[in-house]
């Protein structure tokens, strides 16, 4: 048999090659199926794909382990008595079908879940149930649509991410924590950037969440980005940048966990359906004593009972941004000091 590495050389083996070891029912169905393992030794993990092009997994496991269910509306996982074309006898496998098209890409991201756990040690038997788990709340967030607008925002960090390991290395993501309320986007010991992304031309007013993003929080050098975005059929995904910032050895564990808590999970095709490409970055510095309003000026009896402070702030009241040097300077000397 000819091991593919992980799910995605698989899709691409199954689509390429075409027929090679089968698998089937013996009454009704057969697929071209395709291993998966880095080690190369336990055969378990079977990948194939539908009439439509999309992927399908098969995992062997005990019959005792052969059961239905289903998973958020989005996997179904049916149990079947196949046989492989190089073995002689039939064996229980789980058969994992995703249901919604446009999340074919988060179902093999899945399906990749479950080959890491098994390639771990994990057995079969108890790598599809553990990664379901897992995978249930990240598959109802996968079928959430986003607007626009909150797919620009995320854009925006995310290049944001890109330019500080650019510089830093993949220990920026550790700098990147996405929507945690009322902080700023990214934060180290000494530094502090909040990130407004927007896709009107020429906007010079910003919505500031709570009284802490445009807070120094002490000796924090803090800053302001504005990214102008437009959406243009030559720019990216916010699915391209993940796989880009992956790539450059961001650890997918930090990056992805940081997503999930922005309300996005990899993987749904109408999120792809929106190309972005950074028009324009501006920087403001933000001052202890300059406009807007922060937490640490009011005194703690004004802040009782306060929650969901929300406004609007007019650029023009910070000055003039910084020029090309300062900017630069910003990402170049993001968490220096910091222990």
């Amino acid at each position: 048999m000819n091991w593919a590495p992980d799910v995605e050389s698989a899709v691409r083996q199954v689509r390429e090659q075409g027929p090679g070891v089968t698998l089937t029912d013996g009454q009704r169905e057969s697929f071209s199926v395709v291993p998966v393992s880095v080690t190369g030794l336990s055969a378990d993990l079977f990948i194939s794909t539908d009439k439509t092009n999309r992927a399908v997994g098969f995992v062997r496991v005990a019959q005792s382990r052969a059961r239905a269910f289903r998973i958020s509306q989005v996997v179904a996982v049916s149990a079947e008595k196949m046989r492989l074309s190089s073995e002689t006898a039939d064996s229980h496998f789980l058969r994992l079908v995703c249901e919604v098209p446009a999340l074919d890409v988060a179902f093999r991201r899945f399906l990749e879940d479950i080959r890491v756990r098994i390639d771990d040690g994990t057995s079969p038997d108890d790598a599809v149930p553990e990664a379901a788990r897992d995978w249930r709340r990240l598959l109802e967030l996968a079928k959430q649509g986003k607007s626009v607008q909150q797919l620009a925002g995320l854009y925006g960090e995310l290049k944001m991410l890109q330019m500080l390991a650019a510089e830093h290395g993949a220990d920026a993501a550790s700098w990147w924590k996405g929507s945690d309320g009322e902080r700023q986007d990214f934060r180290s010991h000494s530094s502090r950037i909040e990130v407004k992304t927007t896709t009107q031309p020429g906007n010079d007013r910003v919505t500031i969440h709570g009284l802490g993003q445009l807070d120094p929080a002490g000796h924090a050098r803090c800053h302001l980005a504005l990214l102008e975005v437009e959406i243009a059929p030559e720019g990216e995904t916010v699915d391209d940048l993940v796989d880009q910032l992956e790539r450059t050895g961001i650890p997918v564990p930090v990056l992805d966990g940081t997503l999930e808590a922005s309300g996005y999970v990899v993987g749904n095709a109408e999120h792809s359906e929106h190309l972005f490409t950074v028009r324009r970055l501006r920087w403001w510095p933000i001052e202890a004593d300059g406009p807007g309003l922060r937490a640490s000026q009011l005194a703690s009896r004004m802040l009782q009972g306060v929650t969901g402070v929300q406004y609007e702030l007019a650029l023009g009241a910070l000055g003039d941004p910084l020029d090309e040097d300062e900017s630069a300077q910003v990402i170049t000397r993001f968490g220096e000091g910091d222990a």
